[in-house]
């Protein structure tokens, strides 16, 4: 790895000619596809990590968007997490000076799962306003810095001009929690739960979420499982389904998923591996999750604890 101090500029004339740059890049690439496209004129590198990490070192020519400052994610209605609502969302991407004809590609630190969850929650947010020039650095940040041959740039990187961004919600990713609610009692969707041990089981709960328990009749597909600890990658396609197996379900595309969690972050890890990775359709994120489910406690639950059980819960975790 090695550390680059003189600025590098976007070049805001290099227009190659189309046949220089994929129409459509994997969902997924690595440090090698971006070292050789990301001075195509029409790739756009987003850096999620913190500022002062991006400070100390990032991709050349990464404009950087924190994930947790941003405003990737927004409360709307006391619900934390949520897609901002539309006006704002294009607003926030217009000011990175990104439009339709770019292909963003999204870079987190490549630490761990949750992390990894932040870049697929905004590669998401990209796909969900139509914006389907979008992938996600496998391993990230420290995918890049293993590679002695990739320099890093110190200096902040200005956006293109900004503009109005065109986005529009598509209705077939998302879902909200009424529509979620008619959907389970009826059984023409299979939810998802990405969250952990403990918080499936009933025995912990996010603070924000107002009861104990999972949506009923979900299956799990816990989020930490679904990218490699050591690398910060996505785990294969094959593992993703044998997931799925082991956790008594099969991941066969014949009902809609619903991927969710507590805040609608590590669900998104859940939608990529289930959407993105093993390329099964109509997977949908609920970004609500567990904090607007439990808003209206007649939504129904299951491993929900008794009353005495929630007191020992309590108890225990003190």
């Amino acid at each position: 790895m090695k550390i680059q101090t003189k600025p590098l500029r976007l070049a805001a004339s290099a227009v190659l000619a189309a046949s220089c740059l994929p129409a459509m890049a994997a969902p997924l690439v690595d440090a090698e596809w971006l070292d050789r496209h990301r001075g195509d004129g029409q790739v756009v590198v987003i850096d999620i990590r913190k500022e002062e990490d991006y400070a100390q070192g990032h991709i050349p020519g990464a404009i950087r968007a924190t994930y947790g400052e941003f405003g990737w994610r927004e409360t709307v209605d006391d619900v934390i997490g949520m897609l901002p609502p539309l006006e704002t969302i294009n607003a926030k991407i217009g000011s990175l000076g990104i439009d339709p004809s770019k292909h963003v590609v999204v870079v987190p630190y490549g630490a761990n799962s949750t992390d990894v969850g932040a870049a697929a929650r905004v590669y998401w947010t990209f796909k969900v306003l139509g914006h389907d020039k979008v992938s996600l650095l496998d391993g990230g940040i420290n995918a890049w810095t293993s590679q002695d041959e990739y320099v890093l740039q110190t200096r902040a990187v200005e956006p293109a001009a900004a503009a109005p961004y065109p986005g529009r919600v598509d209705e077939q990713l998302v879902i909200d929690t009424a529509e979620l609610v008619a959907k389970v009692e009826s059984g023409e969707v299979q939810p998802v739960d990405a969250r952990t041990d403990e918080q499936w089981n009933g025995e912990k709960k996010h603070p924000k979420a107002l009861s104990f328990g999972a949506i009923a009749t979900a299956q799990r597909l816990p989020q930490a499982d679904l990218v490699d600890p050591d690398t910060g990658r996505f785990v294969a396609t094959d593992e993703v389904l044998k997931l799925a197996r082991a956790h008594g379900w099969q991941a066969d595309g014949s009902r809609p998923l619903v991927s969710y969690c507590n805040t609608g972050h590590w669900a998104a890890t859940a939608w990529f591996a289930l959407s993105e990775v093993a390329g099964i359709e109509d997977v949908v994120l609920y970004d609500g999750s567990m904090v607007a489910w439990t808003r209206d406690e007649a939504n129904p639950l299951i491993n929900e604890p008794s009353r005495a059980e929630q007191l020992l819960n309590k108890v225990v975790g003190e």
